[in-house]
């Protein structure tokens, strides 16, 4: 019995990591290194960032991939998969010699049921990758500090660089550990410990630099229209804690910052220096991340993704605080513990984006419409998106069982604010792939790279393939065009002043290759490719 919390907090993580992550669509930026890899050499990827930036090492690696004809939707989110899911058994590793068994329990649990964790582990991006480097990295600066063997050093410089040449955003929270030690040095008094900490900080910053150096001065005017653009507002901030914790009610916010606060003045209580260390990172990132001005840092999900290093952290002081709590509630009545923690579990999973991300079927769960803000009434997205049109077809293939159909959608938009497939597939409830319409009516839409290369993409289709071949993928093709969102306000968001490219030619192709349509609106034109 002692055993089955943690099979149902170890099988809930997964679960909510893996389920249908196999019809998962790759969107957004993850798009943007698909995007270099087809235009770039190594050289080129490794020496720049580019305005619409791609995270140097990922993309290298993919390219690779793609040389051998392998590159997939496996390939590109399976490094993020792997991390993601190392960065939460690291933590809860970690923290079993420093929590009781119950606050373990509430640890593991708050991380499985996490929203953030759980999306940038199952996307395409650097975010999960440096979240695992750089605990690695700080948890390795604090051993070397409290016992001074060297592989504990070694290990803190491989991870750190690593983690800050994935994504420059971590470098405060990593390298920070160097400002934190030099200041304990200083106030002791301890020159030579201080001249040795001065030096590895600058060896860190000097391999760092050496592996981005190159691409920050080539793209230096990129960076810097990326940077003192935007600022973080009381609304934004209240946004983004919402994010963090993992919820949309207010009330329940209010729960976990409260058992937050109690946690850490337990830890502080508990474990002064360590407690006080992690503080003044998660503090020097806070900041760093305040002043840096980074572009959209006013909107909840970008400044959640830069401050996801800290929310480990953030979440063990909650499980110290519930535990802490369920002492005194509890008093040691092991049910009641359960119960509570049980209750509080299903809430943050209940009022966060989860379910609806996850119903079934969803090819899109990672669509701005579940996760640019956790509480549909509050996201800015979804009264752009959710009031247009819906054709009369995705209404009828309602009326069929779940996932029995698959559509091949063209021309789509990547980003997610301006991509209305989550609110179709709502009421078509049918599976959905992408189809690339380059290759029969020029240009074709944006981000539609995969065709141009060898690639193993299960959710990317070419239209210019032979007939047989996509009547083996789906049963219906459905053509979009016309799409009206009043957010396209700027020339390079549309084309010609449309938000999809023309299509008429590939529905003229498509006559000639299968016959009349099956439907068509003012929106759409649906063809059936294995029959009416």
């Amino acid at each position: 019995m002692r055993a089955l919390p943690w099979v149902v907090i170890i099988a809930a993580a997964l679960g909510l990591r893996l389920f249908q992550i196999g019809r998962q669509i790759l969107i957004d930026d993850e798009l943007h290194a698909l995007v270099k890899l087809s235009t770039s050499d190594y050289r080129g990827i490794a020496t720049t960032l580019g305005l619409a930036d791609h995270s140097i090492p990922l993309t290298l690696f993919y390219k690779w991939v793609a040389e051998q004809g392998r590159l997939s939707e496996a390939w590109m989110i399976g490094p993020a998969w792997i991390a993601g899911v190392a960065a939460c058994v690291f933590a809860v590793w970690v923290a079993r010699r420093h929590a009781s068994r119950l606050e373990l329990l509430a640890f593991a649990g708050l991380l499985a049921v996490s929203p953030l964790l759980v999306l940038f582990t199952r996307q395409a991006r650097p975010y999960a990758i440096t979240l695992f480097l750089a605990l690695v990295a700080v948890w390795a600066a604090w051993r070397w500090s409290r016992d001074g063997r060297a592989r504990y050093l070694v290990l803190h410089v491989l991870a750190g660089v690593l983690a800050v040449y994935f994504h420059l955003i971590v470098a405060p929270f990593v390298f920070g550990a160097w400002v934190c030690f030099l200041v304990e040095s200083t106030a002791r008094r301890d020159w030579k410990r201080a001249a040795l900490i001065v030096g590895m900080g600058t060896l860190c910053g000097l391999l760092a630099a050496a592996l981005l150096g190159p691409a920050i001065v080539n793209d230096w005017g990129d960076l810097k229209q990326k940077g003192g653009v935007d600022k973080p507002t009381l609304y934004s901030v209240w946004r983004t804690a919402q994010m963090l914790a993992g919820t949309a009610w207010p009330v329940l916010l209010g729960v976990m910052a409260a058992l937050g606060a109690i946690g850490t003045r337990v830890l502080w209580k508990r474990d002064l220096p360590g407690t006080r260390f992690i503080v003044s990172l998660a503090a020097l990132q806070v900041a760093c991340i305040f002043v840096s001005g980074a572009l959209w840092l006013n909107h909840a999900l970008v400044m959640s993704r830069y401050l996801l290093v800290v929310l480990p952290f953030g979440l063990f002081a909650v499980a110290v605080g519930f535990a802490w709590c369920c002492e005194r509630l509890a008093a040691g009545r092991a049910w009641t513990a359960a119960a509570l923690g049980a209750a509080l579990i299903l809430d943050l999973y209940a009022s966060g984006p989860l379910p609806a991300a996850l119903s079934y079927p969803s090819a899109f769960f990672e669509h701005y419409a579940y996760f640019f803000d956790f509480d549909p009434a509050h996201n800015e997205v979804v009264p752009v998106l959710k009031p247009g049109p819906m054709p009369a077809f995705y209404r009828e293939l309602g009326k069929l069982p779940a996932g029995s159909k698959t559509l091949i959608e063209a021309p789509w938009r990547f980003e997610s604010i301006f991509n209305r497939e989550p609110y179709f597939q709502e009421v078509h409830r049918q599976h959905v792939e992408i189809g690339m319409v380059g290759g029969l009516c020029p240009p074709g839409a944006f981000a539609e790279q995969p065709r141009l290369f060898r690639n193993k993409f299960r959710h990317f289709i070419d239209l210019a393939r032979p007939i047989d071949e996509l009547r083996k993928r789906a049963d219906y093709l459905v053509f979009h065009r016309n799409l009206e969102l009043s957010n396209m306000t700027k020339p390079w968001m549309s084309y010609g002043g449309r938000a999809l490219p023309p299509v008429d030619a590939c529905i003229a192709h498509f006559r000639r290759q299968v016959g009349e349509p099956v439907f068509a609106d003012e929106t759409i034109t649906v063809f059936a490719l294995r029959g009416p």
